[in-house]
């Protein structure tokens, strides 16, 4: 080897020296924050609870005094259903009322 190739050589060694232990640092809070995310999912798989499923379930319990959609759209069908009713039953008077009236005068 010339004493080109040995510089270049030396210098890769002393970043990689340098810059290795940054870098095996980095990795194990990389692994860490990992480790965590698998813990809590294989916890909520196995139905523990944990910090992540608390915080949606306390979302939840605050809406939950509210009615949800689906019977919000319930109260509507109904509410519409005896409005339509109603409104059928009043047409079906003033209609026969009408004819009676229109036979009588004739």
């Amino acid at each position: 080897m010339d004493g080109k190739q040995q510089e270049v050589r030396d210098l890769f060694d002393k970043q990689i020296k340098t810059g290795l232990p940054d870098l095996l640092e980095q990795l194990r809070l990389v692994t860490r924050a990992i480790n965590g995310v698998q813990k809590q999912i294989g916890e909520q798989n196995r139905g523990g609870v944990d910090d992540l499923y608390i915080a949606v379930s306390d979302i939840m319990e605050v809406s939950g005094g509210r009615i949800g959609l689906a019977e919000r759209q319930i109260i509507i069908y109904i509410v519409l259903l005896i409005l339509s009713t109603i409104a059928v039953v009043l047409i079906t008077m003033i209609k026969n009322g009408v004819t009676k009236k229109e036979e009588a005068a004739s």
